[in-house]
């Protein structure tokens, strides 16, 4: 997770560039549903309220959020957020394949 680390929207002012933001709106990492749902009703039990719609069609906020996971101690949160970042990454080096 920590390579995605510096994806992950903190601020306006630290936004990636626009080239970056551009090549992050075209994946769509395909997450399954069932373990989307899993993914937030888990971080819910933590207090963490996630959008699954935010998470499939906002990269920085999807990021972010696996990054939240990535951070909290919970070892099955951690592992949900692996299986999610790891299918963003897939999707993420097929977008670039294409350019």
């Amino acid at each position: 997770m920590a390579h995605l680390r510096h994806l992950a929207y903190q601020s306006p002012s630290v936004r990636p560039p626009a080239a970056t933001m551009a090549r992050l709106a075209r994946v769509d990492p395909g997450w399954s549903p069932d373990v989307l749902g899993d993914f937030s009703l888990r971080m819910g039990s933590h207090g963490l309220s996630v959008s699954s719609t935010m998470m499939q069609r906002d990269p920085l906020y999807a990021l972010e959020q696996l990054q939240h996971a990535h951070n909290l101690p919970d070892d099955d949160l951690r592992a949900l957020a692996h299986v999610l970042a790891r299918r963003f990454e897939q999707a993420r080096e097929a977008v670039a394949e294409l350019n």
